[in-house]
């Protein structure tokens, strides 16, 4: 799956930093199809490569992290400050 984001946001900041996805100027429905149509096949292959070649742990979120998240936003005062700990791929869980 090729990511979308909106244009002026971290999400995209950090697609296009990566060289990852399609950052829109808006995300109404006419914009992103019309965008997508205009898309080729080697287009759309080259962004499919390029998700694929990204490690896993970089789209998945494990569930201490979402606990470390939501302590720090409600300003637990023992919630740790610094970046969790990426999972190794074999501690992902995945859904489906």
């Amino acid at each position: 799956t090729v990511p979308l984001a909106l244009e002026g946001t971290e999400t995209g900041r950090t697609l296009a930093r990566r060289g990852l996805g399609l950052v829109l100027p808006d995300l109404q429905p006419v914009t992103v199809a019309t965008f997508i149509a205009g898309l080729d096949h080697a287009r759309l292959a080259a962004l499919r490569g390029g998700i694929a070649k990204t490690a896993m742990t970089d789209w998945r979120t494990s569930r201490q992290e979402c606990i470390r998240l939501v302590e720090q936003l409600a300003g637990r005062a023992d919630a740790p400050r610094t970046a969790p700990e990426r999972p190794r791929p074999d501690q992902v869980e995945i859904a489906g």
